[in-house]
């Protein structure tokens, strides 16, 4: 699943470069991605956005001296808002176009967390901008699937004091709400080319300005 999370935003990261000039990425909760580093994309400015103590353990593990265009931010996504952290930073051009990635991150945050979130997205959202989301859905959260590796998987992840705490049958709902047009919306398995019911409970979307 890991791998096709990868394959996707990787491809989706790479298509959106290919069709815009210039643009930012925000990558949102970056932890240790070093997909700008693997990536050859050469006319973004990126804004990695974590937590100060997972900052510092980036700049240890990656050499920033190569990736000029790379930018640190400090955030705590519960206690401050994307857009007016963003807007003070003298790197960021709120009149480009906007790549925000939020990975593996919805599924731990609660309703006023994500509405926190999408609505700075949503304020910094400029005309070709979009946002690439990864999900699960609200019956893996709530142990309704009836598959038993899910509900083993959940239990287990509960047990670590990391549960999931969000997820959406209908990601269109979330997108009406902030005015988004969900441009793709796929499970894992169809990006791995496989239908078992299980992958069908992980997937990733892309939403844009409507």
């Amino acid at each position: 699943m890991i791998a096709a999370r990868t394959r996707h935003l990787d491809n989706a990261v790479k298509e959106f470069s290919e069709r815009t000039e210039k643009f930012n990425v925000v990558n949102i909760g970056a932890g240790y991605d070093s997909r700008f580093w693997r990536l050859d994309i050469g006319n973004a400015e990126v804004f990695d956005l974590d937590l100060p103590v997972m900052l510092n353990e980036r700049k240890r593990s990656l050499d920033y001296s190569t990736r000029p265009s790379i930018h640190n931010v400090d955030i705590d996504l519960e206690q401050h808002q994307i857009d007016t952290v963003l807007c003070t930073n003298k790197h960021f051009n709120p009149s480009l176009p906007t790549f925000f990635i939020w990975e593996g991150g919805s599924m731990y945050f609660h309703d006023n967390d994500i509405d926190h979130v999408f609505s700075a997205i949503r304020n910094l959202m400029t005309p070709g901008s979009c946002l690439w989301m990864d999900y699960v859905t609200h019956d893996l959260v709530s142990s309704a699937t009836g598959i038993r590796e899910i509900e083993g998987f959940v239990t287990n992840i509960r047990r670590m004091g990391e549960p999931f705490s969000n997820g959406y049958n209908t990601i269109e709902n979330l997108a009406w709400k902030y005015e988004f047009d969900v441009e793709e919306n796929i499970h894992c398995g169809a990006v791995l080319n496989r239908e078992q019911e299980i992958y069908k409970h992980y997937r990733f979307c892309i939403l844009k300005n409507n």
